[in-house]
């Protein structure tokens, strides 16, 4: 009876991962031949989590202790630094002027040269042709030298003085046209007139929260350019008699546009480097409590969802995500569905105004090593994230930014269902089995812990050949309040396992049994409160139909 009593003890150790006092069943029994049903108290098994996650290999979680279990970890990101996207527009004074129209060789049509003053006739009866009306203009075409390869300015506040200086006796009717500046309301081109005379100084204001900025207009409106401002004069001089004319009569303007500030910049930011804030998980918590045997995951995934409202795509390149452990580091490998090995393209608004594009992505191992990650228990995952504007360029983009926008928020969750620990020990049973014609296990479990948990069992051979398995259902999760920890009422369920007489010829060669536990939250949490005295309670039974005899 000596092999009944320690198969039992086996089959004990191999189903709950653990051991059981059950010594007053060692003893030595008469011989005796038998066959029949064995019917064999197993006894009663106490653990409290503290225990369990000691035989895990960790001693983090003492009786005293609790600790946020969960099966979701998520972190934050943002946009940082992209000043260059922000494109300032600083002061800037453009300077320019509007010659005479009387020439030196007007002059050498009279006979006369410079300096000259205006006569009535040039000669008995013959009127002066220098007294009248002469027009001449000048157009400049001003580059603001900006960061970014502006197109257009929805300007938000600002203003352009130009300042208007005559050195010319005459009285000069200037009209400024800047095809550069848009009304807001009519989209009308800003015209003004105004009169100069000589000595006098004129001054024309804009304010430029009325005005749209164009700057694709070089000068010949085929919108080919950028950054640049266009500012046209036409000036019609008026000469009487006794004006005196010099070589150098002109009347000469600065534009000074200052305290610009915008709603919104269009224009080509190229592949502009974009900032990603750096973060990281810290796993270190979660793996202390497996810090023996190996560690798999079901169902990992990383979801990646960004929020953006800028006006262009955005890369995210993934390559320097890295789990780093004690003694590993892993970087992640993402197969992306794009040309960009390790990226995922942010999608960007299409026009201002729409609401903020969301791009969500998901990671898993058809797409990824993520579960290589975690597998490698890390004490923490690094993001730290690059980017760029525009990736997929093949020549010019059309691109703004708001400048009161939310910008960009992204969010990475890394989740997974089950956790499963595989242990092995030592099968010395299996040179008894042969007594058996079949087994039954039973167990009643009335569990106190906020998890529920299986057990798979794996019979091997010494090459490590898989003979035979079975799954237990070990308990069910206790109920949580809403703190997230168990509310201390046991939780009771029931299991039994059946090995046939062929299921027990197939383990006969076993050397070692590979024990998988799996660990999963109750349904519809994320996460529990673990405390070091939760516990359950085993409550085991065997039955067995045996044939003995004196001789086995």
């Amino acid at each position: 009876m000596r092999k009944i009593t320690k198969l039992c003890l086996t089959l004990l150790f191999a189903s709950l991962v653990a051991s059981c006092d059950i010594s007053y069943l060692d003893r030595e029994i008469e011989e005796v031949a038998w066959d029949g049903n064995l019917k064999i108290p197993a006894g009663f098994i106490n653990y409290n989590l503290s225990e369990i996650f000691d035989d895990l290999g960790s001693s983090d979680l003492e009786p005293t202790s609790t600790e946020e279990f969960s099966f979701i970890y998520t972190e934050t990101f943002s946009g940082e630094n992209n000043d260059a996207f922000n494109v300032d527009i600083d002061d800037t004074t453009i300077e320019s002027s509007v010659s005479s129209p009387i020439t030196e060789q007007e002059l050498a049509n009279i006979g006369e040269t410079f300096p000259y003053t205006i006569t009535a006739e040039i000669s008995s009866g013959i009127p002066n042709p220098l007294i009248g009306t002469f027009s001449n203009n000048n157009q400049k075409v001003h580059d603001l030298n900006l960061t970014q390869e502006l197109t257009g300015v929805v300007f938000d506040g600002g203003v352009m003085n130009l300042v208007f200086d005559s050195a010319v006796e005459a009285s000069i009717e200037i009209t400024v046209t800047i095809p550069s500046f848009t009304n807001k309301s009519d989209g009308a081109i800003f015209t003004q007139t105004e009169t100069v005379t000589n000595g006098t100084q004129e001054t024309i204001s804009l304010n430029l929260k009325d005005y749209n900025a164009d700057l694709t207009n070089d000068g010949t409106g085929t919108g080919k350019t950028n950054n640049k401002v266009v500012i046209n004069v036409d000036a019609a001089f008026t000469f009487v008699e006794g004006n005196t004319l010099n070589a150098n009569d002109a009347i000469s303007y600065e534009a000074i546009i200052s305290d610009v500030s915008y709603t919104l910049i269009n224009g080509d930011f190229k592949q502009e480097p974009f900032n990603i804030s750096s973060n990281t998980i810290d796993l270190g918590e979660f793996f202390d409590n497996f810090s023996e045997g190996d560690v798999s995951f079901e169902n990992v995934s990383m979801d990646i969802n960004v929020t953006s409202d800028y006006g262009f795509p955005i890369s995210m390149d993934l390559s320097s995500i890295t789990a780093t452990g004690t003694n590993t580091s892993v970087n992640l490998n993402y197969s992306a569905p794009g040309p960009l090995p390790n990226t995922i393209i942010i999608n960007g608004v299409e026009n201002f105004g729409d609401a903020p594009r969301i791009t969500n992505t998901t990671l898993d191992d058809t797409n990824s090593n993520i579960a290589e990650l975690l597998e490698s228990k890390p004490n923490s995952i690094a993001f730290d994230i690059s980017g760029k504007a525009n990736p997929l360029s093949n020549g010019v983009n059309e691109n703004f930014f708001e400048a009161n926008n939310n910008g960009f928020q992204a969010e990475v969750s890394i989740g997974f269902d089950k956790v499963s620990l595989d242990k092995e020990i030592d099968f010395d049973g299996a040179d008894d089995l042969d007594d058996f014609e079949s087994i039954r296990l039973v167990a009643t479990v009335e569990n106190k812990i906020p998890l529920t948990g299986d057990v798979l069992l794996e019979f091997k051979n010494d090459n490590n050949q898989v003979l035979h398995t079975e799954s237990l259902t070990a308990f069910e999760a206790a109920n949580v309040d809403q703190a997230g920890s168990s509310d201390g009422i046991a939780v009771s369920s029931n299991f039994e396992i059946l090995l046939d007489q062929n299921e027990i010829n197939s383990i006969t060669n076993a050397s070692k049994i590979n024990i998988r536990i799996t660990l999963e939250l109750p349904t519809g949490r994320n996460s529990v409160l673990i405390k070091g005295s939760d516990e359950l309670d085993v409550i085991l039974g065997i039955e067995a139909k045996a044939n003995i005899t004196p001789e086995n």
